[in-house]
């Protein structure tokens, strides 16, 4: 039987041409507490994104953050965080900033707040930079100049590429595989000691879940360590041919199958 949905945001819940969360999608988690089942979005935003995204039910889901390395209950009950070791997390940084033909912004993220370090340029295919797009989605930024600003632990590294990964993931990510570097999304690559898998497993260690009591549901590299480990796993029709092939269930529509589950229970 499920017990929670564990689900990807941006490309999956989210179109990648939408600007935020649907009232459906409110509804659906209003659903699942009804039917006494966590609904839990496992994203690489942090959690001040999820207070904006979520807020008419901030306090009635669960949400696996920063890409698995922050588990939150609510929007303010930590159940566990994974810190990176500082000098990896700024040789990563270092290697983003200087590889990227100039390209490159890094966000590093704390629990709690994000720390930007930003490019003066504004012209690319994105449409905006990344402290403009971290802004719109509600995380809470600091500019800084100099890693010395960054006071708390570190649990995530990421650059954005505001004319897109393509040119630079093959370049990150076998280099900094031991730190699972992935691609994220369309202008996005992530690192970290946590995955969403890791973050997947410390949700049902606090609460009391096998593994197999959960379904899944993603659309890009960063999802699959959740997908792997999940009893019931989604992937996105729209996501590469080399995931597709990874897993037997796939959907266009998945919020109609989280309605189906629902429907079972």
């Amino acid at each position: 039987m499920i017990k929670a949905i564990c689900t990807d945001l941006d490309g999956t819940l989210i179109p990648y041409t939408a600007d935020g969360i649907s009232e459906s999608v409110l509804e659906l988690a209003r659903e699942c507490k009804r039917k006494g089942i966590y609904f839990v979005p496992a994203t690489g935003r942090p959690i001040a994104s999820m207070r904006k995204q979520f807020a008419p039910v901030m306090e009635e889901c669960c949400y696996i953050c920063d890409n698995g390395a922050t588990v939150f209950e609510g929007g303010h009950k930590l159940l566990g965080s994974t810190a990176m070791p500082r000098e990896a997390a700024i040789a990563i940084a270092e290697d983003f900033w200087n590889n990227t033909d100039g390209q490159g912004e890094i966000n590093f993220s704390g629990v709690w707040e994000s720390y930007l370090m930003c490019r003066p340029h504004r012209n690319n295919k994105s449409g905006y930079s990344m402290e403009e797009r971290l802004h719109s989605n509600g995380s809470i930024c600091n500019v800084i100049r100099s890693f010395s600003d960054i006071k708390e632990d570190i649990i995530k590294v990421s650059v954005f590429l505001g004319n897109g990964v393509a040119a630079y993931a093959d370049r990150f990510i076998d280099k900094w595989s031991e730190y699972n570097c992935s691609v994220a999304g369309l202008y996005w690559i992530d690192t970290g000691c946590a995955t969403k898998g890791t973050g997947v497993k410390k949700f049902c260690e606090v609460k009391g879940l096998e593994l197999s009591e959960v379904a899944a549901f993603g659309d890009n590299y960063n999802d699959v360590p959740m997908l792997d480990i999940a009893g019931t796993s989604y992937i996105m029709e729209s996501s590469a041919e080399e995931l597709k092939k990874r897993y037997a269930l796939r959907t266009d529509d998945p919020e109609g199958v989280m309605r189906r589950i629902l429907a079972s229970c």
